[in-house]
């Protein structure tokens, strides 16, 4: 409701803005975004004139829902006009966990399978954002998927009636199961929600090597006889959902390291598209496709 951001924003001492135009009026640096943005025209992150004018003054905005939330208006906008103003996290691949785990990689060699959690509890993210950092750790991974076959379980209300999960990325929520087809033949099962009790992010890779699981704090290295290579997970640093997007606040302030592959929004938002349209039509849907239909291929 309309107290909540005020009381947030009070308690962490800071400031808040009803539109993005207010945010260029106040010449802030930072802005945090906790809920999906509007599509109207004063909603401004559609507005490149306005975007500009944040890149100009090297402002940053941290989104914790994907934003804007489809390939056709992340295409009209164009990469140029969103980086590096807007930021989308927290992600798994940014956090201590999954850094490390993709330096693993780099020995590990060839995943075939890829199993993905992604939980959080309302408050943390829509479920569109446990999709998009689910589907941002695939394409690190594995790249594009062809295929991607989904189904999404909404809500429960008080009276025990399943709500509408949401037809868009701007609106879904509830729980989501799905699974990614690759050209290699690999493959990717992904299992999201923002209704569960507590934040978790966790992805278990299975390879050559053996198995490589990570969350959010670390990894571990399960060689062929199931036996831990390596190990850098433990129970205290396994961080809340808090602490997840202050770490994604902070590195949006202060930028990431020349090394760190960029967010490829386009290909991210299709693929999480391409779920939410799987799950409408009960059939397997191709990001690729829906990239093309936004004139973005």
């Amino acid at each position: 409701g309309r107290a909540g951001p005020h009381a947030l924003a009070e308690a962490l001492g800071c400031e808040t803005a009803e539109t993005f135009r207010a945010l260029v009026r106040a010449e802030a640096r930072c802005a945090l975004l906790l809920a999906p943005a509007p599509s109207d025209a004063d909603a401004g992150l559609h507005d490149p004139s306005l975007l500009r004018r944040l890149r100009e003054r090297e402002a940053r905005i941290l989104s914790v829902e994907p934003t804007p939330a489809s390939v056709r208006d992340a295409a009209a906008l164009g990469a140029s006009d969103l980086d590096p103003v807007v930021h989308i996290g927290p992600l798994l691949r940014r956090s201590a966990g999954g850094s490390a785990a993709l330096e693993a990689m780099e020995t590990f060699g060839h995943v075939r399978v890829v199993a993905l959690t992604a939980l959080s509890r309302p408050g943390q993210g829509s479920l569109a954002a446990r999709l998009i950092d689910a589907m941002d750790w695939a394409l690190a991974v594995l790249g594009e998927p062809e295929t991607v076959d989904a189904c999404v379980h909404g809500p429960r209300s008080g009276a025990g009636l399943t709500l509408a999960p949401g037809e868009s990325l701007a609106t879904l929520t509830g729980e989501m199961t799905a699974h990614l087809r690759f050209a290699t033949g690999a493959s990717a099962t992904l299992t999201l929600s923002d209704r569960s009790g507590r934040w978790f992010r966790g992805a278990t890779m299975h390879g050559d090597a053996g198995v490589l699981r990570v969350v959010d704090g670390g990894l571990e290295w399960l060689d062929d006889a199931g036996a831990p290579s390596e190990r850098t997970d433990t129970e205290a640093s396994r961080p809340t959902g808090a602490d997840a997007i202050g770490d994604a606040l902070r590195e949006a302030v202060e930028g990431r390291p020349s090394s760190v592959r960029p967010f490829d929004f386009l290909r991210t938002l299709a693929m999480a598209e391409a779920a939410v349209l799987s799950a409408r039509t009960g059939q397997a849907e191709s990001p690729a496709t829906l990239l093309r239909m936004a004139g973005a291929a």
